[in-house]
């Protein structure tokens, strides 16, 4: 009996040597899995049961298990080489339709744009609709289409900034793309007309002054007028007559009389409009492609973002709904090559990434657009 047993063992050792032999010979085989000998006591039994002195008759290979462990993962130069990440395995089919799963990621593209692996076995997965969006069905061979990918032009983008609300108006009150004295800030995006050409499209912020009071009356040193809401010591006031305009800089504000005092002018103020830079909470957006200007649907501006006391985007001129998402006139409106009616929609409020107004400096969180170019693979 003893011989019997030391041959058992002699048996699963050279079993358990022939698996180690078997990983190690794969050591560099794609989405090989490990095996590992399991062993098992073995036991003689009687029509009489098993005594309380029963001696087991050795052991055996009671199975070869493979190791489903998560394997090293490295890069390639293929683009088409894929590895899993935890479970699952890639379902390939031959020529005959039979399916096979394997955790090897080694494809490449046969004469037919199919996706096969080293065995010419195509790939199966699910298909997208026309949307991009995948529906599980039915696994069919997957096929990658060699034509052009057709372009897709801008029509909407995302924008989420903050505007600074300590900023202040710009000294020069007529919007001009080339005059940084015209605008506080600005952004650009890319933008695809309908063949897929990409254009810049730039988005400018000019702060806004306050609707300013109308003149009461004057001295050389004071001012009476209908109100004072919304000035500030250190804002301006200019005076249209008696002309030439002059301009005074507020030193005190008394908001009981709506009366403000500024340094000695050369003449009394006599009345006419009067304009200021105290700055409001609304900012007018203007939109340039290609450097060419592109007004809103019903003003020369893009639109006008105001905020709410918190920074908060509280309405649109021209009024919106939802509050922030505005439309373009027509980019393009004179070619002949490019559609004509493309127009581009911005959301500025969205609710994940909408514009605010705070005290900190501007900066652009979301800036995103739904065109591209064509291209092939």
């Amino acid at each position: 009996m003893s011989f019997q047993q030391g041959l058992s063992g002699l048996n699963a050792s050279s079993k358990h040597l022939d698996t180690i032999g078997n990983n190690v010979a794969n050591a560099n085989t794609v989405g090989f899995k490990q095996s590992q000998a399991q062993f098992a006591d073995m036991f003689a039994v009687s029509l009489a049961g098993t005594g309380a002195v029963q001696i087991g008759t050795g052991t055996k290979v009671a199975a070869v298990a493979q190791q489903f462990t998560q394997g090293n993962i490295t890069n390639t130069n293929n683009p088409l080489d894929t590895a899993i990440g935890g479970q699952g395995f890639f379902r390939v089919t031959d020529a005959a339709g039979a399916i096979s799963y394997s955790r090897n990621g080694q494809f490449q593209v046969d004469k037919n744009g199919f996706i096969v692996n080293n065995q010419a076995h195509k790939v199966s997965g699910y298909l997208p609709d026309a949307t991009g969006v995948i529906f599980p069905a039915a696994p069919v061979p997957l096929q990658i289409n060699a034509a052009d990918l057709t372009p897709k032009q801008t029509l909407n983008a995302v924008v989420g900034a903050n505007l600074d609300s300590r900023a202040a108006v710009p000294l020069i009150p007529a919007f001009n793309a080339l005059d940084p004295t015209s605008y506080n800030s600005s952004t650009s995006l890319t933008v695809y007309d309908s063949l897929g050409a990409s254009h810049v499209g730039s988005l400018y912020f000019q702060r806004q002054p306050i609707t300013p009071p109308t003149f009461t009356s004057a001295t050389t040193t004071t001012a009476t007028v209908s109100s004072v809401a919304g000035l500030a010591v250190g804002n301006t006031l200019t005076f249209a007559l008696p002309a030439p305009a002059q301009t005074a800089t507020i030193s005190a504000i008394n908001a009981v009389t709506n009366t403000v005092t500024f340094a000695a002018l050369a003449a009394a103020p006599t009345g006419g409009p009067i304009t200021t830079n105290a700055p409001s909470a609304s900012w007018k957006t203007f939109l340039t492609v290609d450097g060419v200007a592109v007004p809103g649907t019903a003003t020369p501006e893009l639109a006008t973002l105001s905020f709410d006391a918190l920074g908060k985007l509280a309405s649109t001129f021209p009024a919106t709904v939802p509050i922030g998402k505005v439309t373009s006139a027509a980019l393009f409106p004179t070619s002949t090559t490019v559609s004509p009616t493309q127009a581009l929609t911005f959301d500025f409020g969205s609710p994940t990434a909408g514009t605010s107004q705070y005290g900190g400096n501007f900066g652009v969180n979301t800036l995103t657009q739904d065109g591209y170019t064509s291209g092939r693979l």
